[in-house]
């Protein structure tokens, strides 16, 4: 059964699943993929200057707020590239992946 979701929902999707990507990134380039959750939270909370918790509830909740997304490109572009899309996608980019399949 095939479900449809929202542009709303596909959004918060995109959101929560590059900040979940960010995160693996900076446990793979900080602490050699051998960093704990609790780890990379405290690691990001300090660099952002927030509480571990925070980010946590962002990686359940809407992904990363705009007010933060230029310091946490700042912290990936470290150790890799990232772009402010990938980050934090807008209406009009989850629109177009929900036209199209991608890979």
């Amino acid at each position: 059964m095939a479900t449809t979701k929202t542009l709303n929902e596909m959004v918060r999707e995109m959101r929560r699943n590059a900040l979940s990507a960010a995160v693996r990134n900076i446990n793979v380039n900080v602490f050699s993929g051998k960093g704990s959750t609790i780890q990379v939270m405290e690691y990001v909370a300090k660099h952002l200057n927030i509480q571990p918790y925070t980010v946590r509830l962002w990686m359940i909740g809407d992904g990363v707020p705009e007010y933060y997304v230029k310091e946490m490109l700042a912290l990936l572009n470290q150790h890799s590239v990232w772009c402010k899309h990938q980050l934090f996608p807008s209406e009009r980019l989850a629109c177009s992946y929900m036209e199209k399949p991608h890979a």
